[in-house]
């Protein structure tokens, strides 16, 4: 009996074991216990993306990937983003995934259009993009354009293109006409959270710095 007992430990035993070790070969091969890149430069080259470092920006890697690490991703930037000087420029979209300061607000609001120190040319400017539900007020927020001593040259509201009434993301848009309002040089583009408790508490804003000639 006692010969048995023994036996049957030594199975329960050696079962265990056994399961112990499937289980960390199968942990092994899902990468369980691989080191998951923190920064924004390791995630960049763990997915085959591209690392500006002077932006602050990693081209090509997935929408996925970039929130994940608390990026702003653009699905379709301009090839020619950072050169504004350039004859040519291919008409392909580039996507990719921004990291800079200017996007610390992202989990709140994300500006398709105009990308920070971006140069606009024309006469109108449209400024689209989403917001969390939150940042709306009877589905608008206010936009100011500021130049760079504070002084307010325009605004206008920045309108939802869907329900408003969520804590999800919702598209906005807002066209401003550049030959009416004359707006030249370096500007600050200033959308601004409704706040209509009038509270500062509930005051916030995103400021994107751009240049209109």
């Amino acid at each position: 009996m006692k010969k048995q007992f023994t036996t049957i430990i030594l199975t329960v035993f050696l079962v265990v074991v056994l399961i112990i070790c499937f289980a960390f070969v199968i942990a092994g091969q899902l990468g369980w216990f691989s080191k998951e890149p923190v920064t924004a430069i390791d995630k960049c080259e763990k997915y085959n993306g591209i690392w500006l470092s002077e932006f602050s920006e990693c081209e090509n890697i997935s929408e996925e990937v970039c929130s994940s690490n608390g990026g702003f991703f653009n699905a379709c930037g301009s090839a020619c983003r950072h050169n504004p000087e350039a004859k040519i420029c291919s008409m392909q979209c580039v996507p990719f995934c921004e990291y800079a300061t200017i996007n610390s607000k992202a989990d709140l609001i994300r500006v398709n259009y105009p990308q920070a120190n971006q140069v606009i040319e024309g006469s109108s400017l449209e400024i689209t993009g989403l917001a969390r539900g939150t940042w709306f007020f009877e589905a608008s927020f206010p936009v100011q354009i500021r130049d760079l001593e504070n002084k307010i040259l325009f605004e206008g509201l920045a309108e939802a293109k869907a329900d408003w009434m969520t804590i999800d993301f919702v598209p906005f848009e807002l066209k401003v006409n550049l030959e009416s309002t004359k707006i030249k040089g370096k500007i600050e583009l200033v959308l601004k959270k409704d706040n209509p408790s009038g509270l500062p508490a509930n005051d916030d804003e995103l400021i994107i710095p751009i240049e209109i000639k």
